[in-house]
């Protein structure tokens, strides 16, 4: 698949796309929320689909120099439950939906993100949207007690094979029940922790943090303030 890029446009070119396809139809016909706007031309025999991207950033481009937090991972996951509903009530599958960070966009003017709609049989859903959210745990912010207990319960349902996309949202769900409460300021602060968590950086590139940090982790004194390994401990073992 040949890929052109400017400011108004992404253009993916398709060799066996039909021009009649009665996917592409559906999205030119119908406004679905969360696809990108599309436009089909020949070329050379060819099939090129033509994405409006004017005024959207992907999210590889919105998140290059800074970390997301649980408000705009919310946002992420919302969208990734919301646009696999939606595409079925048109008779369209989720398989062909690029869920790559490099093909999302967001729009700041409207405050949405958006998908590429692209039909290819070769994709498979359930591992695209997998391997996003592990994309997405490196956009996290660590210091943000609940974005990470967010991305991690999503995580633990996608590792399995056969996970359903209503899982992914019992997880969203579930954490929204639990409150503001739970997460005030005092709980976890960049301000407090950024020493302890460029420590915790350095570990992970080295090891398997997050499975065997709880062996390796050890409170010095009995009424020092609680450590950041301890806190991401039990984000991660779920309280």
């Amino acid at each position: 698949m040949e890929v052109l890029q400017n400011e108004k446009y992404i253009t993916m070119r398709q060799n066996s796309l039909c021009a009649n396809d009665y996917r592409i139809n559906m999205i030119i016909k119908n406004q679905i929320k969360g696809l990108l706007n599309l436009y089909i031309s020949l070329v050379d025999g060819n099939a090129d689909i033509s994405y409006e991207v004017m005024s959207k950033h992907s999210l590889q481009e919105l998140y290059k120099n800074k970390k997301a937090g649980y408000k705009e991972i919310n946002k992420i996951i919302k969208s990734i439950t919301g646009i696999c509903s939606r595409v079925k009530k048109f008779l369209l599958k989720s398989d062909d939906i690029i869920f790559d960070m490099e093909y999302i966009f967001y729009d700041s003017l409207d405050d949405e993100i958006y998908f590429c709609y692209y039909p290819d049989d070769g994709r498979d859903a359930h591992s695209d949207i997998r391997k996003l959210i592990q994309e997405i745990i490196l956009i996290t912010d660590h210091t943000d007690r609940k974005a990470v207990e967010l991305i991690y319960g999503v995580l633990n349902v996608c590792d399995s094979d056969d996970y359903y996309i209503d899982q992914i949202e019992d997880v969203l769900s579930n954490l929204e029940l639990k409150g503001t409460e739970e997460y005030s300021d005092s709980d976890v602060t960049e301000k407090n922790y950024d020493l302890e968590y460029e420590e915790f950086e350095k570990v992970s590139e080295n090891e398997n943090i997050y499975s065997d940090m709880e062996c390796d982790i050890t409170d010095s004194k009995e009424n020092e303030k609680p450590n950041f390994f301890n806190k991401m401990t039990r984000v991660l073992r779920g309280f």
